[in-house]
């Protein structure tokens, strides 16, 4: 890892609500090996509210809370395997009705990467 300088931001993560976390003050190294990248230390992972105060350590509570959900998952794989698959083959459709979907004349399109799925908006 070389790093070519050091610099002191100002960070902030976005939780799990939407809201802003707290602003901290971090001294960042800089690389040249990464861009449009950050590597942040665990420790101000914690004081962003990121990663629990406790780590490295496990929570007990928080392990009961993956366990259910590992649960929960595996039940509703159960209850639903016609509806639910980790892919989908060639002779597996969707049903419905074909969609037809019109392009207004002139529509400008951009491309960009999403490096997962969108949110579900909450109810």
């Amino acid at each position: 890892m070389e790093c070519s300088r050091q610099a002191s931001i100002y960070m902030m993560a976005r939780m799990e609500n939407g809201r802003p976390g707290p602003q901290i003050f971090v001294e960042a190294l800089v690389r040249k090996d990464l861009t449009d990248e950050v590597q942040v230390s665990w420790h101000d992972l914690i004081r962003l509210g990121v990663l629990s105060s406790t780590f490295p350590a496990v929570d007990a509570e928080q392990m009961r809370k993956v366990e259910s959900a590992d649960r929960l998952l595996k039940e509703l794989l159960g209850d639903f395997p016609d509806m639910l698959s980790d892919f989908l083959s060639k002779d597996i459709r969707v049903k419905g009705e074909p969609i037809c979907i019109r392009i207004k004349k002139g529509a400008l399109f951009l491309s960009f990467r999403s490096p997962g799925a969108a949110r579900c908006p909450c109810t």
